[in-house]
């Protein structure tokens, strides 16, 4: 934008005249958020209900030096240590680092018959363990009754 030289007219000028309002309408309809997605290289985008799909944010994904040293905390998130290293915010789907898989669900780690068997095997342990501590309690009984 020319602003033009102090004193002159050859820039941005206003002279006094009448105001008229233009109704050339270049643009769309006001929207409101319907929806978000986000893309595999970390653009979150809003879809509004006037068919708009707009970027709005750039999620960034967080790599540091040793992923041991991250301390677990409160709602499967973790907070930086000592021993964690230098922490780089990088953009999604470059370089080193992995895309973002929007919409999946994380699948469990867990084989749930293993577990009810490994459950079931700890029950009846448990119960070997008191019904065995229960016989040598009646046991030492016995004994202490028969050395009267």
């Amino acid at each position: 934008m020319e602003l033009g030289a102090p004193g002159t007219f050859d820039g941005i000028t206003q002279f006094a005249g009448d105001f008229s309002l233009s109704f050339d309408r270049d643009g769309s309809s006001a929207g409101e958020l319907v929806r978000s997605e986000i893309s595999a290289d970390g653009v979150l985008f809003g879809i509004f209900d006037n068919g708009m799909r707009r970027a709005l944010y750039e999620i960034p994904v967080a790599i540091v030096e040793n992923p041991n040293g991250l301390i677990a905390a409160k709602g499967n998130a973790y907070n930086l240590s000592g021993e964690t290293g230098s922490f780089n915010a990088l953009q999604a789907n470059s370089s080193t680092v992995g895309a973002l898989n929007a919409g999946a669900l994380e699948g469990s780690n867990v084989d749930i018959a293993q577990e009810m068997t490994d459950l079931i095997k700890a029950q009846r342990a448990f119960s070997t363990n008191a019904k065995v501590i229960t016989t040598v309690d009646e046991l030492m009984d016995e004994t202490a009754r028969l050395k009267r």
